[in-house]
C-alpha cells in the first residue's frame, strides 16, 4: 500500500512540475478606465458642499493645490461662469465642488448620469425646478401637478433631489418614479 501511495504522489508531483513548465500566456484583463484627476486652484481652498450647490451645506474643504479624483460631473448654479459641479470623494465622505475652482488633468470625468437610460417621473404637486439642488437656488420653471418628464439621478444629504434630464432640479419628496433611481455617481 505504501509503495502505491509513494508512486501516485511522484505521478502528481510531476503533473504538477510538468503544468508549471508550460509557457504562461499574457493575461488579458479588462481595460481599467483611468479617473479623472484634478488640482484645487482656488486662494484660502476649496469647499466641498453635501449638494452641488453654493447653498449647499459645506462638507469639506480642500487645500489650494491639492490633488483630487474626480469622479463625475453634473450641471450646478453657476459659479464664475462655470455651471459644472464635479463628485469628489474625500475623507470618506462624498463632497460636491464648483469645476470653476478645479484644473483637469487630462480628460474631464464623465457625467454622474452615464447614458444608460433615465427613469420616466411624474410630479404628485406643482413642482419648482431649479438650477441647484436646495431651495436657495435660483428657480428655473415649474411642473405642473401630474406633469411627466425624465430624471437621470439623484443625490441626498437629508433632503433627496432629482436631476432631471434637462439639467433642472427637483425635489424627490413630489416625484414618482417608474423604478428606484441610482445615485448621481459613477462610484
Amino acid at each position: 500500500m505504501y509503495r502505491s501511495t509513494v508512486k501516485t504522489a511522484l505521478t502528481v508531483t510531476a503533473a504538477v512540475a510538468a503544468t508549471l513548465a508550460l509557457p504562461l500566456a499574457p493575461a488579458s484583463a479588462a481595460p481599467v478606465e483611468p479617473s479623472a484627476k484634478g488640482v484645487v486652484v482656488a486662494k484660502g481652498g476649496l469647499i466641498g458642499h453635501v449638494r452641488p450647490s453654493t447653498h449647499a451645506p459645506a462638507n469639506y474643504t480642500f487645500p489650494n493645490g491639492s490633488a483630487v479624483t474626480l469622479d463625475c460631473k453634473v450641471p450646478g448654479p453657476v459659479v464664475g461662469g462655470n455651471p459644472r459641479w464635479y463628485l469628489v470623494v474625500a475623507e470618506g465622505d462624498a463632497n460636491w465642488v464648483s469645476a470653476r475652482y478645479v484644473r483637469n488633468v487630462g480628460p474631464a470625468p464623465e457625467p454622474c448620469d452615464p447614458s444608460d437610460g433615465t427613469f420616466s417621473a411624474r410630479t404628485t404637486a406643482a413642482l419648482k425646478k431649479r438650477l441647484g439642488p436646495t431651495t436657495a437656488d435660483t428657480s428655473a420653471g415649474t411642473y405642473a401637478k401630474g406633469q411627466r418628464f425624465r430624471v437621470q439621478c439623484y443625490t441626498d444629504s437629508g433632503q433627496k433631489w432629482y436631476l432631471t434630464s434637462t439639467s433642472r432640479w427637483v425635489r424627490a419628496k413630489y416625484v414618482k418614479t417608474s423604478s428606484a433611481v441610482r445615485y448621481c455617481s459613477n462610484l
